[in-house]
């Protein structure tokens, strides 16, 4: 059972299709119980049982942040409990649910494990993110698989991306197995990477897909991937703002300023209060 003195709202948002479950604002030290609040034994645990309860990619706790540069802090987890250092959809629902809520400016910032992060809302369908420095690039890698050879890059966008160019991603799921195999690979990343795949529109326009650890799967969107691919593309065009498609919905990436922007939609799905989080849970719960 739930803890009765529990107050906490969680909202289920989407960034074109990721979705997550996120906290509403608390302090550090409510974030750092929370757990008990739900009877298990850490925040990862909790994340991880939320994500699948609630059939999201990520959970968030938003918290105080103590640099007083930033609004607020996040801690984020992937779907299997992982923390992650960085998530450009998630970053935009955060961005605007913040704004919503009177807690931040229309111009704000957060922090994260990857660094302070830039927000500008402008609408729901239009939420920007200044994204971190592109960092840890290599170029001409390999991979061999099945008797094949796959050549990509790695770089990070707050999260390691093991970057590959296709023809056409028409046949995306064939490659499954060999992202998963890949997505080991350590790289300058101990906990390996993302495997991004793209392919090539036109000189403004790119399709992009990214299969996630901490999802093990293919999801709908990836921001940090869609920067990845674009950053890819933007090295060997002249474009600087690239268009990024990818199953669950388009974003723009800007390459004109000094670290990448993140431009795209956010969608609000439901809010979950005390009564139908103790409900949802208690249902499915399974020790």
């Amino acid at each position: 059972m739930l803890d009765k003195k529990m107050e906490i709202k969680i909202y289920l948002m989407s960034g074109t299709a990721n979705s997550f479950a996120i906290t509403s604002f608390m302090s550090e030290q409510a974030a750092l119980s929370l757990h008990e609040s739900f009877n298990v034994t850490n925040l990862n645990e909790l994340a991880k049982k939320f994500c699948h309860i609630a059939n999201v990619d990520g959970f968030i706790i938003i918290t105080e942040s103590q640099n007083k540069n930033n609004d607020y802090k996040w801690i984020f987890f992937n779907r299997d409990g992982s923390p992650a250092e960085m998530c450009g959809n998630a970053a935009r629902c955060v961005g605007h649910l913040t704004f919503k809520n009177h807690i931040a400016g229309q111009e704000h910032s957060f922090e994260s494990v990857a660094g302070d992060i830039n927000v500008f809302v402008e609408n729901e369908g239009r939420v920007t993110i200044g994204m971190t420095a592109i960092q840890g690039l290599k170029q001409d890698l390999n991979f061999s698989f099945e008797g094949n050879n796959f050549p990509y890059t790695y770089l990070d966008t707050g999260v390691p991306h093991s970057v590959i160019k296709l023809d056409s991603l028409d046949k995306l799921h064939s490659h499954k197995v060999m992202a998963s195999k890949l997505r080991h690979q350590l790289d300058s990343n101990l906990n390996g990477s993302n495997v991004t795949f793209y392919c090539v529109n036109d000189g403004k326009s790119i399709q992009s897909a990214s299969f996630e650890r901490g999802v093990e799967d293919f999801t709908q969107a990836c921001g940090t991937g869609a920067v990845a691919a674009a950053y890819c593309h933007h090295l060997n065009s002249s474009e600087s703002l690239i268009e990024v498609n990818m199953p669950g919905g388009r974003v723009f990436v800007d390459f004109s300023k000094i670290t990448p922007y993140l431009i795209g939609p956010i969608k609000y799905n439901s809010t979950l209060f005390p009564e139908d989080i103790k409900e949802l849970w208690t249902n499915s719960y399974t020790a």
